[in-house]
């Protein structure tokens, strides 16, 4: 029995095992919504009765979209290389009673390029944002009370990187929806508070020695150990 701990004690001395890791970042630091309307384009509205997160472009004159704004605490993890970086929300049914489903519209993404703060960011005092993508989105599994991801790998990776100062993200629909809203859960909420997930890439591979190669310095060290128990 102790010749086999022995054994396998020293193939583990020689052996690298590589993981990739990731981790949820739950609550963000900054999230609401900007209002375009020509009433509310001086409002923050990130308190009161219509402080969830809301998504929407709800009228055809172009006054009535709601773009969606988030920022997440990623430095403890500048300098790492990741494989993806998700945002999770969870989507409710709209504070304004509209329910239906605005499954697999377009969003375009942006990241900021200046720094804001949820209890006073409006729509007119927003700065400036860089379009990155569109994307769909959407969930197959049910039309509310469940979480919709958006990717946002390139975006991080520019932050991770030092290329781009993480501000957080502006997300808008660009086509016309009529009255149909998306409506996610805030981080002020008790649950379900949006989060991101940030899986990193495996480190660079280690060189290690050939199996035959750890078998022969295993028995090796055994026989040593065996004559010295002779001896």
């Amino acid at each position: 029995m102790k010749t086999i701990i022995l054994l396998i004690g020293t193939l583990f001395l020689f052996t690298e095992f590589v993981f990739a890791s990731s981790v949820d970042i739950h609550g963000a630091t900054d999230d609401t919504y900007i209002n375009n309307h020509s009433a509310h384009d001086d409002q923050n509205w990130n308190s009161g009765h219509y402080s969830q997160l809301s998504l929407t472009n709800c009228n055809p004159s172009g006054d009535g979209v709601h773009d969606l704004v988030i920022k997440f605490d990623i430095s403890p993890y500048i300098g790492q290389t990741i494989q993806s970086a998700t945002i999770n929300l969870y989507r409710v049914v709209p504070v304004w009673g509209y329910t239906i489903d605005l499954y697999r519209k377009n969003i375009d993404i942006s990241y900021f390029n200046g720094s804001w703060s949820e209890n006073t960011i409006t729509w007119n005092n927003a700065p400036s944002s860089t379009y990155v993508k569109r994307m769909n989105l959407g969930n197959d599994d049910s039309l509310f009370n469940c979480w919709v991801p958006v990717d946002i790998t390139d975006i991080a990776d520019l932050w991770l990187s030092g290329t781009v100062q993480n501000n957080g993200i502006r997300m808008h629909v660009p086509q016309i929806v009529n009255s149909n809203f998306w409506t996610f859960q805030d981080s002020e909420e008790s649950t379900n508070v949006p989060y991101l997930t940030l899986t990193f890439a495996d480190p660079e591979p280690q060189a290690i020695p050939e199996p035959a190669t750890v078998v022969l310095i295993s028995l090796s060290a055994l026989g040593l150990i065996r004559r010295k128990i002779k001896g």
